[in-house]
């Protein structure tokens, strides 16, 4: 898998800058041929090969670059840039600069962040197929279910309630004319059926 390696512009402001032409190029030949961690794989015959050199100027650079820099502005090791290891050689500060992100990346990388989060979190709106399965117009379908059972048993209470008032009216208001003789027995017969109900 192919790498990369980030190349910032203060390079050419550095003391690596003012080292010879030989010193600077095999710098870069190895900041190119590092893998995540800042190591490099070679040895200097290898490295001469790479960085289009002789066997002596691929030494005397790779000396050069492990050794002490008072200028150097990485303070750690002396200053050195390189530390000679098994198969290879460490770059020192290289984690220091591959960590490094520059302002318009950081704020790309954090409206692209704020992006997810609305997209995650965003409101479910009603009649929408991206509402979850346990949900109907904002409310559980369960309390839903309960809400309509209570109110199909307050309308079927309604009705029968209803439908007793019209019976007992009805019985009040029946009338059976019944003939009598004198004034004051019709009029008692005439109380008594419509204000008694009668069966059937």
């Amino acid at each position: 898998m192919a790498g990369y390696t980030k190349l910032f512009n203060t390079i050419v402001t550095s003391s690596i800058w003012s080292e010879d032409d030989k010193t600077r190029i095999m710098w870069i030949t190895m900041l190119a041929t590092a893998d995540s961690k800042g190591y490099v794989s070679g040895s200097i015959p290898g490295m001469a090969g790479i960085a289009r050199m002789t066997l002596q100027e691929a030494e005397t650079a790779i000396q050069r670059l492990c050794e002490p820099d008072p200028w150097s502005r990485t303070k750690d090791y002396d200053g050195r840039r390189l530390l000679e290891c098994d198969g290879g050689w460490q770059i020192i500060n290289y984690m220091t600069y591959r960590q490094l992100r520059d302002p318009e990346k950081r704020r790309k990388q954090t409206r692209e962040a704020v992006r997810r989060y609305r997209e995650k979190h965003a409101e479910c709106k009603p009649n929408v197929s991206r509402c979850k399965p346990n949900v109907s117009h904002g409310k559980p379908r369960k309390a839903q279910a309960e809400a309509e059972a209570e109110a199909e048993a307050e309308e079927i209470t309604e009705k029968k309630i209803q439908k007793e008032k019209a019976s007992f009216v009805r019985a009040r208001k029946r009338w059976v004319p019944m003939p009598s003789r004198s004034t004051s027995s019709w009029m008692e017969r005439h109380l008594w059926t419509t204000t008694t109900p009668r069966a059937g």
